[in-house]
């Protein structure tokens, strides 16, 4: 299988890094910066012109959410390549797609306050939730399986999502926290109190960490989803107001309260997690033309898939080719794959 990185910044370096390492893919990469594109091949990169990148069998852009919007509205002629995104947002990215692509949205949740091809990891995926679009009605079940064959290929757990419904989510845990952060940096500014600073231990370390990630970076994250980082901004200012009132009460009951309830959702979390450390298992068997029907159906956030076995192939979708490619028509049409990962109750 050619795959294609269109942008080789942290997440789309660690991406081709990952790709690297697949037996069965022929990894190429572009990135727009000259000084970036001696150092790939300085690491021995296949550095691909763009037009190139544009027939392989999956392209992958790794840009910047308002570059990926323009190229997805207004692709290359000749574009080919299935193609699918690694932005922070869904919904803007699949309306502005252009009816003549073949576009499968993807939203790898990994990284840190990093940038460049320097910070790049070749594990950075590994164990780490990538979301893929499942509800775009234009959307091909066997291109939806090659791209998540890929993904689970660099080690992620990918997570069937909708569009909206995505975004709505990383509005809360990944776009408000960045919100958070620079309102507290304001707060810092303001105070102007050095002594603060020199004090600063790991919960300021922990909590102020992203606020030194790029800061067009981040604003280009936010701002195609400020509708749900709004809805959460002000939910955020009542769950502030609530603690604040408590600060009012004589007896501190209550105050105490917010602390023993605050980690519930993180623990909820983190017991999710360790069961992706558990031996996955079947959750999904048919034909593909079933499969998205069957993952649209599932509640938001209650399916991860680890790997996907393809009976056409022979092998984890993806491996070699399009998944079923090369068989007869009747062949892959009557061939099943299984989805092995976990399902969660609510």
């Amino acid at each position: 299988m050619r795959v294609g990185v269109l942008g080789t910044g942290q997440v789309g370096g660690s991406i081709l890094l990952g790709l690297r390492a697949l037996p069965h893919v022929t990894a190429s990469a572009w990135d727009a910066d000259p000084a970036t594109r001696s150092l790939l091949i300085a690491a021995g990169v296949d550095v691909a012109d763009p037009a190139d990148l544009l027939t392989c069998d999956v392209l992958v852009l790794a840009l910047p959410t308002p570059a990926a919007l323009a190229w997805l509205a207004d692709p290359p002629p000749g574009c080919t390549a299935l193609v699918t995104d690694a932005c922070s947002v869904t919904g803007a990215l699949a309306a502005a797609a252009h009816p003549r692509l073949r576009h499968v949205g993807g939203h790898p949740m990994a990284g840190t306050e990093g940038s460049g091809w320097t910070s790049a990891r070749s594990d950075m995926f590994t164990g780490a939730p990538w979301a893929l679009v499942v509800d775009d009605p234009a959307l091909v079940p066997q291109d939806w399986l090659d791209v998540a064959g890929l993904v689970t290929g660099l080690g992620a757990r990918v997570i069937p999502v909708g569009a909206q419904a995505h975004d709505e989510a990383v509005g809360l845990v990944s776009h408000l926290p960045h919100v958070l952060t620079a309102a507290y940096g304001d707060t810092l500014t303001r105070a102007e109190d050095d002594l603060a600073l020199v004090l600063g231990a790991s919960s300021f370390d922990d909590f102020t960490r992203v606020s030194t990630s790029p800061g067009q970076r981040t604003a280009d994250l936010l701002w195609h989803n400020r509708a749900a980082v709004r809805a959460w901004v002000a939910a955020f200012r009542e769950s502030l107001d609530r603690v604040e009132r408590t600060l009012d009460e004589v007896d501190g009951a209550a105050f105490a309260g917010l602390f023993t309830q605050a980690g519930a959702a993180r623990r909820r979390r983190d017991a999710r997690r360790q069961r992706w450390c558990e031996p996955a298992t079947p959750v999904f068997r048919g034909q593909p033309a079933d499969c998205l029907g069957w993952l649209r159906a599932q509640g938001p956030g209650s399916v991860a898939i680890a790997h996907i076995e393809d009976a056409g192939a022979g092998g984890p979708a993806g491996a070699g080719g399009p998944a079923g490619a090369g068989g007869p028509a009747g062949a892959a049409r009557d061939r099943e794959v299984t989805l092995w990962g976990w399902r969660f109750d609510r």
